[in-house]
């Protein structure tokens, strides 16, 4: 009579329409509390070590292979001169 048949469709169409305007709205992602704040800090240090020491390991992995290009090279020209001598 005056009640209204909710079908799947339009329970559907609601969740669509409620998870686009979640979707749209900014999320704050500023910390609410000293803990949050605190936490938020030791993360960023944590972020910025862990790139540091990822430059670091790549530094060192450019060092290795060329140390290791140079001794092949050098082991070459031994076998060569040895071969022409």
């Amino acid at each position: 009579m005056g009640r209204d048949i909710v079908t799947e469709s339009k329970r559907l169409a609601d969740a669509l329409q409620r998870f686009r305007s979640a979707q749209s709205a900014d999320v704050d992602q500023a910390p609410g509390c000293v803990f949050g704040l605190l936490t938020r800090d030791g993360l960023d240090d944590l972020r910025n070590e862990m790139d540091r020491l990822t430059k670091s390991v790549e530094n060192l992995n450019k060092v290795l292979l060329g140390l290791l290009i140079s001794i092949v090279l050098s082991a070459l020209g031994l076998l060569i001169s040895g071969v022409v001598s």
